[in-house]
């Protein structure tokens, strides 16, 4: 398991062009600081708000990734979870599965996983 060093923002912040007032507004997802700040200027408040909230969850998700190789699995796929018990603290619970790898060689058949954190 590798957690991420970066700083874990608690909301991100986009701004857009009112065209009633020609002035700058802010679209905010998300509660609290620190806050990260998209640097495009949208032009509707809607799709400021819609880049704020997918911009908040992809930096969610980045935070922890978990990587793993055990004995083949073929029904384990990527897109899908997995509940990793009997791990250290910090390890053991729900996570989303990015990518999987399934491999035969002279070792026998292994599935290796490359999974992170899900969306609260």
């Amino acid at each position: 398991m590798t957690k991420a060093t970066r700083e874990q923002y608690s909301s991100v912040e986009a701004s857009w062009t009112n065209r009633d007032t020609g002035e700058e507004d802010k679209a905010v997802a998300g509660d609290g600081s620190p806050i990260h700040k998209i640097r495009h200027n949208y032009a509707t408040e809607t799709s400021a708000q819609r880049a704020a909230q997918g911009k908040l969850d992809e930096l969610r998700r980045e935070t922890d990734s978990f990587n793993v190789t055990l004995v083949g699995d073929p029904f384990i796929s990527a897109e899908g979870r997995i509940n990793a018990v009997g791990f250290r603290s910090g390890i053991e619970g729900v996570w989303s599965i990015k990518s999987v790898q399934h491999s035969i060689d002279g070792g026998g058949f292994t599935t290796s996983i490359s999974a992170e954190k899900p969306n609260a």
